[in-house]
């Protein structure tokens, strides 16, 4: 959350004009810990650690941000990242990847 809270002094001026900011929680930036750990978005341990990340996020930044976005483009995420690997991380798993 360091590098997000940076961002707060930026929020009242979007307001300020009438934007209305929305945040992506994910947008292909797994912490590499957490795919060396238990392979990121394959190990079930991601939900706890998701949930922990979104429920911060939205207790620290929900007074001044209404409108979120869990994922961008999924489909991208299932198929290049953990179906075919060409995006990182690489995992290659086929149509296991996309579809767990």
């Amino acid at each position: 959350m360091h590098v997000h809270k940076s961002m707060l002094p930026c929020l009242p001026l979007l307001h300020s004009p009438g934007i209305k900011p929305l945040v992506v929680l994910y947008h292909w930036d797994l912490p590499q810990v957490l795919q060396d750990s238990y392979g990121g978005f394959l190990g079930s341990q991601i939900i706890e650690d998701f949930t922990y990340y979104a429920d911060t996020a939205f207790r620290l930044f929900g007074d001044r941000v209404t409108r979120w976005l869990t994922f961008v483009e999924p489909y991208v995420i299932c198929d290049m990242q953990y179906g075919s690997g060409q995006y990182a991380p690489g995992v290659n798993n086929g149509d296991a990847g996309r579809y767990k």
